[in-house]
């Protein structure tokens, strides 16, 4: 198990577990849902639901640049980041099929984090266009059915997105439940990774420094 902080190291109620539900991961069936496809991100989750509450923090300085209201699931917020970030190569094997990726350097990332409340900014609720930082709550951890957990993704561009922003790539890829709605997973793994998605927690990982490269990039 990894241990991460989403947002300011001063806070030391956010340290994660990251769940099985992994970055890749094939998912057959959860709490009576089929779903057969991959996940684009991470679930991440304190044991006895002791995040239910909990606050999020953006992780580092950006913009907000999407939110919407997705009923039961809770908030959808979308962070667009600017610097210089290293993509580390990435082989995955998950449920017999190997995709890949190689490794580069962008200068943009999106952080996706869902199952939200709305956190206030200067008293009022988070809104597109909001400048935000490493100490900037973005919303409170909500149970959206199956435990209280973050689902938190990194995309490496924002094209090719539905309206929500819940889900990118090719359309035909987006994985649905057997009676309608699609369910936030893909069927075709290397697919969704050419759509832009990547490892959240390598890429935390690889750039620990996120908070000190953006805020030099910024100055500069």
């Amino acid at each position: 198990m990894r241990d991460y902080q989403i947002g300011s190291s001063n806070n030391n109620d956010l340290c994660w577990d990251c769940s099985q539900n992994d970055f890749g991961n094939y998912l057959s069936e959860y709490n009576g849902n089929i779903y057969n496809g991959y996940h684009p991100g991470e679930d991440w989750s304190l044991p006895s639901e002791k995040d239910n509450g909990l606050r999020i923090y953006s992780i580092g300085i950006g913009k907000v640049v999407a939110i919407q209201n997705l009923d039961e699931l809770g908030y959808l917020i979308v962070i667009e980041h600017e610097g210089n970030f290293n993509i580390p190569s990435k082989e995955i094997n998950s449920n017999g099929k190997i995709a890949t990726y190689e490794g580069e350097i962008v200068n943009k990332i999106y952080s996706v984090y869902l199952h939200l409340t709305l956190a206030k900014v200067n008293g009022k609720d988070l809104k597109v266009g909001d400048k935000v930082d490493e100490n900037t709550i973005i919303g409170y951890i909500i149970n959206p059915g199956g435990g209280s957990h973050l689902h938190f993704e990194i995309r490496k561009n924002n094209d090719n997105h539905d309206k929500s922003w819940s889900l990118i790539g090719d359309k035909s890829n987006w994985q649905i439940f057997p009676d309608d709605g699609y369910n936030g997973y893909y069927k075709d793994l290397q697919k969704m990774i050419d759509a832009g998605l990547r490892d959240p927690s390598e890429f935390i990982d690889t750039n620990s420094n996120i908070i000190d490269m953006i805020k030099k990039i910024q100055e500069n």
